[in-house]
């Protein structure tokens, strides 16, 4: 059953950036490198600063102004209207003031990250044999070279740092797909469980495929619609959160799913509202696992401050869940690692409370995949057909769906490739393993963290499953 989670009409106030506006991104994603030269991206008028630190010495006047300020998880707080806010947030660094960009955050961790072609640097004769693509000294090892991947020898693909909006896609990547026919999964299998998407919503009602199970009428932030700016193709990230909500539902189609819209049909989000987001779940509302399907790289590599926050705080709540529910299980958060083919921590996957999920193909590791010790299981990410935008015709159809880059029409499915879709089988496939007997958490240690396990270098357990 998929439901939106629904927290009341104040999710629309803190919905990133005008959500619904497509040119938000285009005018206010600002990309900068940090003091070793690695590009980050962040709210350019926007300032997160301890609470306490607004009160101290002349640290209003470092600010020089702001139209508003919101209150934060962790006693943070943010500014917002503040003109020149990267020079401000060293003044106020240089007075031991803890103050933090906005940063911003893109489904399928757009960011400016080139992978190779997949024709020579993906072909399975000669990057893919696992003899020489696996082995740390012919591949580069994946647990040294640097890190900041940031070029180093160790990463999959080429890095080229984004210098604007327009090196991140506007398009979508998916490609339409042929119904892969009914599941054969138990449908009792994720009975008992909740699975939280965060992402970017549900396909509206005049666009969405079937789901089983009792679908609202969603027309608040949590629905999107396929082509935003009206510029005749799917908007990059559009049908994301769909997508993902029927993997699990393949695979775990007893699992009650609700979906938040946290991201826009371009996939950007920002740690200070998603962190607000998290934050806001009460502990008997928390879900059993929650999956995170977007990632950003930070200023220093440094972990996004309102995100950490919130999701220790999750794992707070699941332990006072458990003082007077013994039965419950979790939270797990899950995330994808990213696709940039780089050993450079992305966040949130990097944080040592989630389980980071890259991806792998036929051959091996995924070429795009991100990877390093920091990841923790990976799972199949190429080519995966899952549901995406239908229109059916009503008395009045809405717009039509622009066909996919191939000029194929989209009709409820579609492919796509991204460890944003090898985080949620990472997910059914603990929900499957959990069906088999015993509990959520027996089943993540037998799955993610169980010494025994076959491990990929870079990439951790493998979880060799398909939706």
């Amino acid at each position: 059953m998929i439901s939106d989670n629904d927290q009341g009409d104040s999710s629309e106030d803190r919905a990133p950036g005008h959500i619904d506006d497509p040119t938000f991104w285009l005018d206010r994603v600002v990309f900068d490198t940090d003091s070793s030269g690695r590009p980050f991206v962040y709210e350019p008028d926007e300032i997160i600063i301890e609470a306490a630190a607004l009160s101290v010495g002349d640290n209003k006047e470092r600010i020089g102004g702001f139209r508003d300020q919101r209150d934060l998880p962790g006693g943070l707080v943010l500014l917002r209207g503040v003109d020149q806010a990267p020079a401000r947030i060293r003044s106020l660094r240089r007075v031991k003031a803890k103050a933090h960009p906005n940063h911003l955050f893109f489904a399928d961790a757009f960011g400016g990250m080139v992978t190779g072609n997949p024709v020579t640097f993906g072909n399975p004769v000669t990057f893919g044999n696992p003899v020489t693509f696996g082995n740390p000294v012919t591949f580069g090892n994946p647990w040294g070279g640097g890190g900041g991947g940031c070029g180093c020898s160790s990463c999959f693909g080429t890095y080229q740092p984004a210098t604007r909006p327009d090196d991140v896609p506007r398009k979508t990547l998916a490609r339409a797909a042929a119904d892969p026919g009914p599941s054969t999964v138990d449908s009792k299998v994720g009975d008992g469980m909740t699975v939280l998407i965060v992402d970017t919503g549900l396909a509206h009602s005049e666009y969405r495929p079937a789901f089983s199970g009792a679908v609202p009428d969603l027309h608040k932030p949590e629905v999107e619609i396929p082509n935003t700016d009206g510029d005749g193709s799917v908007d990059s990230t559009a049908g994301h959160g769909t997508f993902i909500a029927a993997i699990i539902e393949r695979m775990a189609p007893g699992a009650t799913i609700e979906i938040k819209r946290m991201l826009s049909t371009f996939g950007v989000g920002d740690d200070a509202t998603i962190g607000e987001y998290l934050d806001s779940i009460a502990v008997d509302d928390l879900p059993n696992i929650v999956n995170l399907s977007f990632g950003t790289y930070t200023e220093d590599d440094q972990p996004p401050v309102v995100i950490s926050e919130a999701i220790r705080g999750l794992i707070d709540k699941g332990d006072k869940r458990r003082k007077s529910c013994p039965d419950f299980q979790g939270p797990y958060i899950v995330a994808s690692a990213g696709n940039s083919g780089s050993c450079r921590k992305s966040w949130p996957a990097a944080l040592p409370e989630v389980i980071s999920v890259g991806a792998i193909c036929a051959t091996g590791p995924a070429w795009f995949s991100n990877f390093g010790p920091w990841v923790k299981a990976c799972a199949p990410g190429v080519d995966i057909v899952s549901k995406f935008f239908y229109r059916e015709s009503p008395v009045n159809p809405p717009p039509p769906i622009p066909v996919d880059a191939d000029g194929a029409p989209f009709d409820g499915w579609a492919r796509w490739s991204g460890t944003s879709f090898s985080a949620p089988i990472v997910i059914g496939a603990l929900l499957q393993r959990r069906h088999l007997g015993g509990t959520l958490d027996d089943a993540v240690q037998a799955l993610i963290y169980d010494p025994h396990l076959t491990r990929m270098p870079g990439l951790g357990a493998i979880v060799n499953v398909h939706p």
